[in-house]
This record gives structure tokens, sequence and C-alpha cells, in this order.
């Protein structure tokens, strides 16, 4: 309940209001129940099983291994640990050391590991008939439980391609300006900079030329080095 509501919250700032927050987790909830009382009935088990099996298994993989992918080829590994270091606080000499374990997993081990454990999943789901007691489900019923895990994986291409038809250009031009993270947070004074826009988000992010050009603290480190 607390990753629904604090993702719709975010997306939604005018539902933190209390009053408005109050009939949106009471809507919420009931809507949940409402779909429990599925899983009480005579065949009920038979539905807890299949979403069991399905909804959580291949669908989160699928998540978080386009999630090592973005952060990894996309966004970038030197600017995540950077994003870690401006939040947290800066690293021990001998921490320094270590995020090059870190770096290696979140760029190879990692996805490489959850690619096989996708494929050995759909290789069980292949050759496994689903079955709870001597009950062997149908094939409509293994496609509907893969449908159950799909469902959340198509949200990647869909608010991929919503990203990109946003943008302006030609196709490899949306690409590139959908996956450019923004910079303004990052300071290296820890002064902020003057603004020449603002987007309106569950916060306020000033938006300036450096959004769009390298990081501050990559320029310093180009030209120490």
């Amino acid at each position: 309940m607390e990753g629904i509501t604090t993702a719709v919250l975010d997306e939604i700032p005018s539902l933190r209001d209390w009053k408005k927050k109050t009939i949106f987790l009471g809507t919420l909830c009931f809507c949940f129940y409402l779909l429990g009382l599925l899983l009480i009935t005579e065949g009920g088990i038979y539905w807890f099983t299949l979403i069991d099996s399905y909804s959580t298994s291949f669908g989160l993989i699928i998540i978080t291994l386009f999630m090592c992918i973005g952060i990894a080829f996309f966004y970038g590994v030197n600017q995540f640990c950077q994003d870690i270091v401006d939040m947290v606080c800066r690293c021990p000499p001998w921490c320094t050391k270590l995020l090059w374990y870190f770096k290696a997993c979140w760029v190879f081990f990692t996805p490489v590991l959850l690619l096989f454990i996708l494929f050995y999943i759909f290789m069980e789901m292949y050759h496994t008939p689903l079955r709870y007691g001597h009950y062997e489900y149908p094939r409509w019923g293994k496609a509907l439980g893969i449908c159950m895990g799909a469902l959340c994986c198509i949200q990647i291409p869909i608010w991929a391609g919503v990203a990109i038809f946003k943008e302006s250009g030609t196709l490899m031009d949306r690409f590139k300006k959908s996956i450019r993270p923004l910079n303004s947070w990052r300071t290296s004074s820890g002064q902020r900079e003057e603004s020449s826009g603002i987007i309106d988000v569950p916060y306020t992010v000033n938006l300036t030329e450096q959004d769009f050009n390298d990081p501050v603290w990559q320029r310093e480190g180009s030209s120490e080095s």
C-alpha cells in the first residue's frame, strides 16, 4: 500500500491534502477489498495459485532488468554513484575501491544473472504444467496468468513511447533527449544557481543550461585530470 500511495502522491501532489488523501486511501483500500473477495470464493484457491505463480515471477525480473540497464547504460553508473555521494556523504578511500565491485554488478553481473533467471523461468513455464493438487490448469488458464504477469511489464514500452513522443526532432533525437538526466539539483559549490525555467512536479525542479550539458562535477574532474 505504501509503495502504491507514494507513487501516486508523487505524480499527483494535489492529493497530499489530508482530506483528499483520506478519500484516496479509502477508495484504494475498498477497491482492493473488492478484488480480494474473488479469493475467498469456492474457486478462490485456484485464482490465488494462478496469481501467485505468474504475477510475482517473470514480471518483477523484467522490471528489475530494465532498471539495471537504464542505470548502467543510459543514466550512467558514474553519475549514479555521484548522486549517492551528493545525497548521503562522501565515501572514505576504502569505499572508493569497493565501488568498482558495485559498478561491475550493475553493468554486467546483475543483468546477466537476471537474464539467466528469466530464461529459466520461461523454460519452466513452457515445460511444467501448472497444478494445484490433482487439478491441472488448462492452456487458457496459463495464458491468463501470463497476461497478468505481462500487465506490469507492458507499461515500460508504453511510458517510454510517451517520453519519446513528447520530444521534438528526428526519432534518434527524440530518443537521446528522452533519456538524458537532469543535473540542476547538483552544484559543486553547494549554492543554488539562477534558474531559467521551472517544471511543476511533486517538488520544484529549477532548470538551467547545465540540465542539457555535462554535469559540473564531471567537467571539474576532466579539467583536474
